[in-house]
């Protein structure tokens, strides 16, 4: 797990419905030749699996492509409907299930940790009056992550001794809980940006107490359902004893790939809250599609204010908003780089004119990876946005 990973290539740095998916046979015969080969130099360049990219606006889909194999040395050739893990980038679903309990009056922006788990005790005083939307916006002071390491391997082992120790997701999240809150926040809660897997850990906590359920069903109804899309699962994608999705690969050059059954594939379970969820490029475009049009009044899971609210910095020198780095280098755009140490992914979403980029790949590396992925985005960047303005 990274603890800071790349938000941005740009911006840190410095009832049911359907939305439109639509593209013309067409235009994506004569366009996806470009994209598919710029991907494959981006790919062979940094010595990736595979790789998948897509880019929309308004819900259509303008170009995509997917080159590459499944996995290392089998033969088998990824597809456009394959699913990738996303990593990070799924914070943005949990912050949008946290939204969506405000909007409903169960809490509030400003309501204090000892009210939305007063179940955990004992719990410090000065992290009891950490607000839920200092969790959200990464200022909450707790640590990146909820066990220590100077290696991953060593923070694996951590993680995976949480896992053990209770029965169940939810038991394990108020673990962490129980043992994040009885010690004082690292720093002043409001005044740091630091990046913290924990944060979002304890709001998937705060979301579970909400509605009484795991947060891997509420997702699932309260976000995946509005939105239909289906094509989504938990943890690594793919079946046992099959190479019939993106496999992941070992953080290093030429890593070898890892089995979705195997404990190794993924970060535990009890994770998911700050991103463990996999999904299709088409489906995981219906719900940044949903974020886009949101402000303008098109989104469906939250009205104008909340999204405005998730898009938003807290304050000039944050550059977190509800799951989102937020950034602005003559355009505004919402960002995420999501990495589970096996798979790679980020997006970028560009709420002003309704554009969104996604990429994934399936290979750990996060530095080969965005390089990959900013050498594809320069060229959409440059085909669809032209140069920004201010």
């Amino acid at each position: 797990m990274r603890q800071n990973p790349q938000l941005t290539r740009r911006a840190v740095a410095s009832g049911l419905v359907t939305l439109p998916l639509a593209v013309s046979p067409q235009r994506l015969f004569a366009q996806a030749a470009g994209i598919a080969a710029t991907a494959a130099a981006a790919r062979e360049a940094q010595g990736l699996p595979a790789i998948a990219v897509l880019a929309a606006r308004d819900g259509v889909v303008l170009e995509t492509a997917a080159v590459g194999l499944r996995a290392r040395d089998s033969g088998a050739a990824v597809t456009e409907g394959d699913r990738w893990h996303i990593g990070s980038c799924a914070k943005s679903m949990t912050a949008t299930l946290i939204a969506r309990l405000v909007e409903r009056g169960r809490m509030g922006w400003d309501t204090p940790l000892a009210e939305l788990l007063p179940q955990v005790q004992p719990i410090h005083p000065e992290t009891a009056r950490i607000t839920l939307y200092e969790i959200m916006t990464m200022r909450s002071g707790l640590p990146g992550n909820p066990v220590g390491g100077l290696t991953i391997g060593q923070m694996k082992n951590g993680l995976q001794a949480i896992q053990a120790a209770a029965a169940d997701d939810r038991a394990r999240r108020l673990l962490v809980a129980q043992r994040m809150l009885a010690s004082p926040p690292k720093k002043p809660p409001g005044t740091a940006f630091a990046y913290s897997n924990t944060s979002y850990l304890l709001l998937g906590a705060i979301i579970e107490a909400a509605h009484d359920d795991s947060y891997d069903r509420v997702i699932a109804r309260e976000l995946f359902e509005p939105l239909q899309i289906a094509d989504f699962g938990f943890g690594a994608p793919g079946s046992a004893g099959a190479v019939d999705q993106p496999l992941g690969h070992q953080a290093r050059s030429k890593g070898l790939p890892v089995p979705p059954q195997s404990p190794d594939s993924d970060l535990p379970s009890f994770m998911r809250p700050a991103g463990g969820i996999n999904m299709t490029l088409a489906a995981w475009l219906r719900f940044v599609t949903d974020h886009v049009a949101g402000e303008k009044g098109g989104g469906k899971l939250l009205s104008p204010a909340s999204y405005a609210r998730l898009h938003s910095r807290p304050g000039a020198n944050f550059p977190y908003g509800g799951g989102w780095g937020i950034g602005s280098s003559g355009r505004r755009l919402l960002s995420h780089f999501g990495n589970n140490t096996y798979f790679s992914a980020m997006v970028e979403a560009y709420p002003d004119t309704g554009h969104v980029f996604l990429f994934a790949c399936n290979d750990g590396r996060d530095g080969a990876s965005v390089k990959a992925f900013e050498k594809i985005g320069a060229e959409l960047s440059a085909k669809y946005l032209g140069a920004p303005t201010g």
